[in-house]
């Protein structure tokens, strides 16, 4: 349905779309999976040229490649990935008139920043919910210790979603805050034999839980 409905925007024969993700910097494996998912979906379809574009995982540059789309006339842009990037794009989505396809920026706030904008997964709001219901009922945990990244706005909104629906259900949760960079191993220390909720990029996470692991062994 997605591919058929760029093919509708399409106002020549010559179809061209943007894209552009995260292909090198800290979040690179974010940006490399969706393109693999991109080609895949438009491999039947060589009438479609795709213009890939490493943003890198910065705002700025995610702005400069969105101008570079419009100069090169595309009928859509797919990208940027994380949530951020995707608000910031999105300030300039309406002035060019492009529409944007953001298949992973679950930030609530994201699709209200312009009419040009449209999100192909779930949101922060829907996935804490989940979460904190499985984390209640399924896992039995009453009390979580919540990991917040306060230099990230998709880590800081998961978190007091999470927050909220876990205590509507009649847990607890208790939300740390991190500045992204500081040594937390005293933190992880304490916090030994406890249930941890991390709403992370997933360098960090992955982090973080190599480090518990290696504390509890």
């Amino acid at each position: 349905m997605f591919i058929y409905f760029l093919l509708l925007l399409a106002k020549s024969p010559a179809i061209k779309i943007g894209v552009q993700f995260p292909l090198s910097g800290p979040i690179s494996d974010y940006g490399i999976y969706c393109l693999q998912g991109v080609k895949l979906a438009f491999s039947d379809h060589p009438e479609i040229s795709l213009v890939v574009r490493d943003n890198e995982g910065k705002a700025e540059i995610c702005t400069e490649i969105l101008h570079e789309f419009a100069g090169m006339g595309v009928c859509a842009v797919i990208g940027p990935v994380i949530s951020p990037n995707a608000i910031i794009v999105g300030l300039e989505a309406t002035k060019f008139g492009i529409p944007i396809i953001l298949p992973a920026a679950t930030n609530t706030a994201v699709t209200k920043v312009s009419d040009f904008l449209f999100r192909v997964c779930y949101t922060d709001e829907q996935q804490a919910e989940a979460i904190a219901k499985f984390t209640f009922f399924t896992l039995k945990r009453s009390k979580v210790a919540i990991i917040s990244d306060t230099s990230n706005i998709y880590s800081i909104g998961l978190a007091l979603y999470f927050r909220y629906y876990f205590e509507s259900i009649g847990g607890k949760a208790h939300i740390i805050k991190w500045n992204g960079t500081s040594n937390l191993s005293d933190t992880l220390q304490n916090l030994i034999g406890s249930t941890i909720f991390l709403p992370l990029y997933y360098k960090p996470a992955s982090d973080i839980i190599k480090f518990v692991k290696e504390l509890m062994d």
